[in-house]
């Protein structure tokens, strides 16, 4: 099966959603969006970054834009490749 490039987005984000820091950004090269969920699912269970909400996103493509809101002015949150 062909591999396709996801995005994954973590965020942490205020009570009522209306504002989230990126955390996290990987692009995957994964068999498609349901293993790219599990990827998510993994990471979202691993975070520990004071926020009272966390969400997280997989995207089609490497060069997926995050969602509305979410604050992407963190170093930290460049992107990085990894495999699934």
């Amino acid at each position: 099966m062909v591999e396709s490039l996801f995005t994954l987005l973590l965020a942490g984000c205020a009570d009522d959603g209306s504002f989230c820091t990126l955390l996290e950004r990987r692009t995957l090269a994964v068999h498609d969006v349901a293993a790219c969920e599990a990827m998510l699912d993994l990471r979202l269970s691993d975070l520990t970054a004071e926020y009272p909400v966390f969400v997280g996103i997989c995207l089609s493509g490497s060069e997926a834009a995050a969602p509305a809101g979410w604050n992407l002015d963190r170093p930290e949150a460049l992107p990085k490749d990894i495999s699934a």
